[in-house]
């Protein structure tokens, strides 16, 4: 029998997108897997490692950085319940990690090596198109990532993400669930040019700021 809260953190897992969890833990009680645990700030994996298994989170969260030539890094992306790791990597011909993995929590994973992922979605239809469509979305993530970095200005960058997050959440009121530094590092930029550029954005009248609550007062200034 599976344990229930292994369960739950697969039911939020793309590849078992639209499958009931008692049809999940039949499924999984066809495979090899195991559960591994990660102390918080330990190394997970370092970039160029080899990517030898297929995890999913159960609980915690990882955190994926880039780190360039001069030392400077800049925050990928959050893995948190539900999530595979690298799952593009894993049938890759160069199959290693293209960035930094550190656990931001303490955090446990389901764990099964390529052979037995490779059963899994042999097994069942809807898993195996559902790990197509995670692949395809990736493929989405990332160019939207590089145009996000590269072509957009600090401030476009800012503006983006208030402007998604009011989106998303249906209020102009945007409450932040990372700290300034936390923030510069995913934009890719320093704490200092991400403070300037939102205390410019505060004199404008285009948003208002308390601590880490920041509402949008005209979004016309943002665009």
């Amino acid at each position: 029998m599976i344990d229930a809260r292994i369960i739950a953190a697969l039911a939020k897992c793309p590849v078992f997108h639209g499958l009931e969890k008692a049809r999940i833990g039949q499924v999984m009680e066809q495979v090899n897997y195991r559960v591994v645990h990660y102390d918080k700030g330990v190394v997970y994996a370092l970039e160029d490692d080899p990517c030898r298994n297929v995890d999913i989170v159960v609980s915690g969260e990882l955190t994926t950085r880039m780190t360039g030539q001069s030392g400077k890094y800049v925050d990928v992306t959050r893995l948190q319940a539900g999530n595979i790791v690298a799952p593009a990597f894993v049938y890759a011909t160069v199959n290693r990690f293209p960035v930094n993995v550190d656990a931001a929590t303490d955090v446990d994973l389901v764990r099964m090596i390529p052979h037995e992922f490779t059963r899994l979605i042999d097994r069942d239809v809807a898993v195996r198109w559902n790990f197509i469509a995670l692949l395809s979305n990736i493929n989405h993530f990332m160019a939207d990532k590089v145009r996000f970095l590269s072509l957009l200005t600090v401030r476009e960058r800012i503006a983006t993400m208030l402007l998604a997050e009011a989106s998303r959440s249906g209020s102009r009121v945007i409450t932040l669930d990372k700290s300034r530094q936390e923030l510069a590092d995913s934009f890719g930029v320093q704490k200092v040019s991400l403070i300037r550029c939102l205390t410019a954005m505060k004199d404008e009248g285009a948003i208002a700021i308390d601590g880490r609550h920041i509402t949008i007062v005209d979004a016309s200034k943002l665009k």
